[in-house]
């Protein structure tokens, strides 16, 4: 009797090392490779400091309602790819929609570089893992999201935006499944102001 439930634990504890190696071996891995740990990729929305979309010299409307951007993820969108550099950002973003790139400088948002992304469905169900809005998944709050691809100089990069506008709304996490729809979506709109 005693013999056998040595043999039962004996078995349990190689299982146990054998699964303890292989999660440090596949860890290695995706260190060489330069995948980020989930928990980096995470913010906490509650946590950002809470802008109004009102005075400024630029306004993104997100169907209709105008939004802050609190925060903006880009993600290259295939093994290889990498996004571009700093110098080259300000054209790059202009692919999602024009003139973003004046908003984005109105509104200072946290910006996120995520590592290369294998599946445009997995990026936006992380996005929206990563990144939860309060409430339900942000409807009825000032909260919204939006995430999916688009294309830049021919290749398919992956973009999110995490946005509060000042009321209560019903949009919250809205998925892009092809990249004209980001100008369905959003539009930019400057305010002209009187002397």
């Amino acid at each position: 009797m005693w013999g056998s439930w040595i043999g039962i634990a004996s078995l349990g504890m190689a299982a146990l090392v054998v699964w303890f190696v292989v999660r440090h071996l596949v860890n290695r891995r995706q260190q060489r490779r330069g995948l980020v740990p989930q928990e980096i990729l995470s913010i906490d929305i509650a946590a950002l400091p809470l802008k109004s979309p009102a005075d400024r010299g630029v306004v993104l409307e997100i169907y209709g309602v105008p939004m802050v951007i609190a925060v903006l993820v880009l993600a290259p969108a295939g093994r290889g790819l990498s996004l571009p550099t700093k110098t080259s950002m300000a054209q790059f973003v202009e692919h999602l929609v024009p003139d973003l790139m004046a908003v984005l400088t109105s509104h200072q948002p946290l910006f996120r570089r995520w590592p290369e992304q294998l599946s445009i469905r997995g990026f936006v169900h992380s996005v929206f893992n990563n990144l939860p809005l309060p409430g339900d998944r942000g409807r009825g709050t000032p909260w919204c999201s939006i995430a999916g691809k688009f294309e830049a100089s021919g290749q398919q990069y992956l973009a999110a935006l995490v946005c509060r506008a000042d009321r209560p709304n019903t949009l919250g996490q809205i998925e892009i499944k092809h990249p004209g729809q980001w100008l369905e979506v959003l539009r930019v709109r400057r305010i002209h102001r009187e002397s």
